[in-house]
């Protein structure tokens, strides 16, 4: 349990910095919606109520790969163009 809080909280505090739009606000709101889906997850032992673990799962093992293909489209549009070769 520690370990998906500490997940969300990384999510949850890296998506601010992705600021504009197009890629950026794309990699923003994935981050945050994975974040807060493991941060919901979490209550679930909290609360006792072990179903909203479900939520947490989503969040880390289907939301958090589609951050990581925008973040590697988001790095790949911002890498600096191959020098010229003579």
């Amino acid at each position: 349990m520690t370990s998906t809080r500490s997940f969300s909280r990384k999510a949850l505090f890296a998506a601010p910095v992705f600021r504009g739009g197009g890629r950026s606000a794309a990699v923003r709101r994935t981050m945050r919606v994975s974040g807060m889906l493991c941060l919901a997850g979490a209550l679930g032992p909290a609360s006792g109520d072990l179903r909203l673990q479900y939520l947490g799962i989503a969040g880390y093992a289907a939301v958090f790969p589609v951050v990581c293909v925008l973040l590697a489209r988001w790095f790949a549009s911002r890498a600096p163009a191959a020098p010229a070769t003579r």
